[in-house]
């Protein structure tokens, strides 16, 4: 194979974050005795994606993102309830939720037999790591760099520089970022040089700015390509 690194995006790419995102929503919602409902929850999941994208962009910074996306669903459902508390139960729930997407598993098995797996995440670290050591895929993996402990968040230059420094043997030649993010994976691999393999989601039909190298629509087809299986 060309790749001697992968670097694989977390959320979207292994594991079933709308899942995880909206257990934890609904259990903080009801810990708290707001409403919870189907409305409730897809508030907060625009507020907080809302967010991530200011994060991308450098607007805020994930300590302030982590408890203004609960100011926002308290001024959303007209309550008032503690942000700060109701983002430390929502993070507690969201480190047990470790659901990976269909072949993740597999992926990770195949190409982990071929070539140093990296985890490269924008997120919360305490999290991240517990959702990771309860997912099984540990084995597969050299090192995980998650955003909340390197002081950069992808897309951002210093993300991606800081990778290249801290893996043994890195050569942008022989790199290959694979996420579901064009605003993160897709744009911060380009402008890093690396070869980027998108991870198209579904129904998502919009042309990528930077063009990536590869474009799948699921990991058994990233593999494919990858092994030349397909």
């Amino acid at each position: 194979m060309k790749y001697t690194h992968l670097m694989l995006d977390a959320d979207g790419t292994l594991f079933d974050f709308n899942r995880a995102e909206r257990e934890s929503a609904a259990s903080t919602l009801t810990a708290f005795s707001l409403p919870c409902d189907d409305r409730a929850v897809a508030a907060y999941q625009s507020i907080n994606d809302n967010l991530w994208k200011e994060l991308e962009r450098g607007e805020i910074t994930q300590p302030e993102l982590r408890v203004e996306r609960f100011r926002r669903l308290n001024r959303y459902l007209g309550t008032d309830a503690d942000a700060a508390e109701m983002n430390a139960m929502y993070s507690s729930c969201l480190g047990e939720c470790a659901y990976l997407l269909p072949d993740a598993e597999e992926f990770c098995r195949r190409l982990g037999a071929v070539c140093g797996l990296y985890l490269v995440t924008n997120g919360v670290a305490e999290v991240q790591r517990r959702r990771f050591a309860k997912s099984g895929l540990a084995p597969y993996f050299s090192e995980l760099f998650i955003s909340g402990e390197i002081g950069f968040q992808k897309p951002d230059r210093g993300f991606f520089d800081y990778v290249a420094v801290h893996v043994p043997n890195f050569s942008v030649a022989s790199v290959l970022i694979v996420g579901d993010s064009l605003t993160s994976d897709i744009a911060g691999g380009y402008a890093a040089g690396w070869d980027t393999m998108w991870l198209r989601p579904a129904g998502i039909c919009v042309e990528p700015p930077h063009p990536p190298t590869y474009t799948v629509s699921s990991l058994r087809g990233a593999w494919e390509l990858l092994l030349g299986e397909a």
